[in-house]
């Protein structure tokens, strides 16, 4: 399972964005393997229907869940098209996040 956390901030000082689009990196943790597996930069970020563009990458990674401050309605649309499970108004401390992540049991 392939879980996408949607961050802004640097490295150290993280947090989950407000929205998917406004996210600075989006994280892409293994529930399986118990680490992130890639980090991919937001080069979307300022453009038009920053939020479409955001979706159609992440869906295109393989993802099972995004966590995010908040989901546009364009990318939730797309994300339930392709049975992605969207997680809004978590806890922003990444760290903790991370720490709950490395807790889930494996799933083979």
């Amino acid at each position: 399972m392939r879980i996408v956390i949607c961050t802004v901030g640097k490295r150290g000082d993280q947090v989950i964005s407000e929205t998917l689009c406004d996210s600075d990196y989006f994280i892409i943790f293994d529930v399986l393997e118990k680490q992130i597996i890639e980090k991919i930069i937001n080069n979307y970020k300022s453009s038009s229907g920053s939020e479409v563009f955001c979706a159609q990458l992440l869906i295109g990674k393989g993802i099972d869940i995004v966590v995010c401050g908040n989901c546009e309605d364009n990318a939730k649309k797309l994300f339930n098209e392709a049975q992605i499970k969207v997680l809004e108004k978590l806890d922003p401390n990444l760290d903790r996040i991370s720490n709950e992540l490395r807790l889930i049991p494996n799933q083979s």
